[in-house]
């Protein structure tokens, strides 16, 4: 896997975190639903990087 890869994963995965502490701040359920799964996928796609 290229190099770059892993970190780029894991920025993003910051960012949907970032956005997923917002919604749970906010009492937003509806937010929080959407947000897991991609949480999710991307914790898998860095444990392949590995």
């Amino acid at each position: 896997m290229n190099t770059s890869t892993k970190p780029a994963l894991q920025s993003k995965l910051l960012v949907y975190l970032n956005f997923y502490r917002l919604a749970d701040k906010q009492n937003n359920q509806e937010r929080k639903a959407e947000l897991e799964p991609y949480i999710e996928d991307l914790r898998e796609e860095i444990k392949k990087a590995e």
